[in-house]
């Protein structure tokens, strides 16, 4: 028959609750890393639209910097023919 001291008790303790925390940690970023990739992607998609649009983005060191327009918003791709502030009706 096995004898276990208390002492033998107290490290299987110790080393259970160790691999159940980081099995719960583990569960919990998982999910969250493979979010933050995907907001990384529409990120990194986003700086070319925002570059068609006339807007000077950047996307470098995990981030997105928006420094301006290129041109007035006037001449912008989708006002053009139209007034400054025309109001377009939808049907």
């Amino acid at each position: 028959m096995f004898r276990f001291t208390i002492r033998d008790v107290l490290w299987l303790t110790v080393v259970v609750a160790l691999g159940v925390a980081w099995w719960i940690e583990h569960r919990q970023i998982v999910p969250l890393r493979k979010r933050c990739d995907r907001f990384e992607n529409l990120a990194r998609a986003a700086v070319p639209l925002m570059r068609n649009l006339g807007i000077d983005a950047e996307f470098k060191d995990d981030n997105i910097s928006v420094s301006g327009f290129y041109s007035p918003p006037e001449r912008a791709p989708w006002n053009e023919g139209r007034q400054p502030f025309e109001v377009l009706e939808l049907r």
